[in-house]
């Protein structure tokens, strides 16, 4: 169960940081250099992220990715 716990926390703290960069998925995907879709199924716990892709979202979000935990 703490691994899904992880998931859940993660993709509520990745769309929270996301809205308050003041971008949507698109805009995200294209400063992050990743597509929409793995946005979308990050935050919808379709999906858990590798280190690199999170990694590379987080510095597009000007965060860590434990601000998005």
């Amino acid at each position: 169960m703490p691994e899904a716990s992880t998931t859940s926390h993660f993709a509520h703290g990745l769309r929270a940081c996301r809205k308050a960069a003041g971008l949507n998925q698109v805009a995200l995907a294209k400063k992050a250099g990743c597509r929409q879709s793995t946005i979308s199924q990050l935050e919808n716990r379709r999906r858990r992220g590798t280190v690199g892709t999170l990694t590379v979202i987080a510095q597009a979000l000007g965060c860590t990715i434990d601000d998005l935990l």
